[in-house]
């Protein structure tokens, strides 16, 4: 009777488990969309602040509860990749409203 517990215990854990991590292809759509949008505006606070082209070496969702937050990893031209992040802030319920928070120099060197 133990081990028929422990099992069906084990199972339904690891169900739970595999369904919390994996994100749906619709998640992966609505994120690649929000790539989309947040490449130019990352670009575009670079060039205004700095004065600089900024190339683009990967993105990174918040792990934040709720969301909202994208960081498009890069560097500038000429700089070894991954140097810069630049934070997007956008709203989760309509993607399309976003703006640049910030950028942040790595301490990659």
């Amino acid at each position: 009777m133990k081990k028929m517990f422990f099992l069906i215990f084990t199972m339904v854990v690891f169900a739970m488990i595999v369904a919390g991590c994996g994100t749906s292809a619709k998640e992966k759509e609505e994120q690649e969309k929000i790539k989309e949008y947040a490449t130019p505006i990352a670009v575009n606070f670079a060039k205004e602040f700095y004065g600089k082209v900024f190339e683009i070496d990967g993105y990174e969702f918040s792990s934040q509860s709720g969301g909202g937050v994208l960081f498009v990893r890069g560097h500038f031209e000429g700089e070894k990749p991954n140097q810069r992040t630049v934070q997007i802030s956008y709203n989760p319920e309509n993607y399309r409203e976003m703006t640049a928070d910030a950028m942040k120099k790595s301490k990659i060197d």
